[in-house]
């Protein structure tokens, strides 16, 4: 079933759709977006996008339109609110295997869904390297910021290994769901 096209002030019929990609550093942000444009066959080594630095990857999704992955790096202090303008969508990446950071996770998820740029859009928690020893699992992951984040109404929380393309993919189409959900897509 596929979903209808809803007008609000982030959608353009067939335009390109912008999505932030965001997370403490070391979390996987530049693997994942590398992972979704490249395919992990075609994987190359990723270096960490720090301070002021971003990065865009194009990806065409089942729709035929095309997602701009904006990977910006830095933690909340030194992320450049700059981009923030225009995005239609948020991927927020979470290191798993960083039990310790789950108070600034909350703080800095907070921080990014009360912002007037990014109020109500679609989020999609990547809960990274599930694959670990000693993670925490999505579902604690979930737990805990649902206790404490006010979350748009359209978000999911999705656990990822680093070396599954399956779940990769699984990511990128919860994406595309949330994104359809929001009226940015039509499927």
């Amino acid at each position: 079933m596929g979903c209808g096209a809803i007008n609000n002030k982030n959608t353009i019929k067939n335009s390109p759709i912008k999505i932030l990609v965001l997370g403490f550093s070391g979390s996987g942000k530049t693997y994942i977006v590398y992972a979704w444009s490249l395919g992990l066959p075609n994987l190359v080594t990723t270096l960490p996008t720090g301070g002021d630095m971003f990065n865009v990857e194009k990806i065409a999704i089942q729709t035929s339109q095309f997602m701009y992955l904006w990977d910006i790096g830095g933690e909340m202090a030194h992320r450049r609110r700059s981009y923030f303008p225009g995005s239609q969508g948020v991927v927020y990446v979470v290191d798993s295997s960083k039990p310790s950071m789950i108070d600034d996770i909350v703080e800095d998820l907070t921080s990014l869904v009360t912002d007037r740029d990014l109020l109500g859009l679609p989020l999609l928690v990547l809960a990274n390297k599930q694959d670990s020893e000693g993670c925490l699992t999505t579902e604690q992951i979930k737990s805990h910021i649902i206790q404490h984040v006010p979350f748009p109404k359209l978000c999911e929380v999705c656990g990822i290994g680093l070396s599954s393309q399956t779940d990769l993919s699984h990511a990128l189409v919860l994406l595309e769901n949330l994104l359809c959900q929001g009226g940015i897509i039509s499927k």
